[in-house]
């Protein structure tokens, strides 16, 4: 899973960072920081890599962002 883009996509879906952030029980910083790729990226905790995926199957959100090589067909 790709935090800061998982983050970015949820937040492009709607969501505000406190409310990502009460969903996997951080603060609103934390998630900022999260977004920002500065803290907790390297090692989350399980409860919120799973809050995360929960939250991002809920709102349709990919965790990864697409590779190139996957979005052009093979030769």
């Amino acid at each position: 899973m790709d935090i800061p883009h998982t983050i970015s996509g949820l937040r492009k879906a709607g969501l505000t960072q406190a409310q990502i952030g009460s969903a996997v029980g951080l603060k609103q910083t934390s998630i900022s920081d999260m977004e920002a790729g500065k803290a907790g990226v390297k090692r989350p905790s399980y409860a919120v890599v799973s809050g995360l995926q929960q939250l991002a199957q809920l709102h349709g959100v990919a965790t990864e962002p697409a590779s190139e090589s996957s979005a052009e067909p093979s030769s």
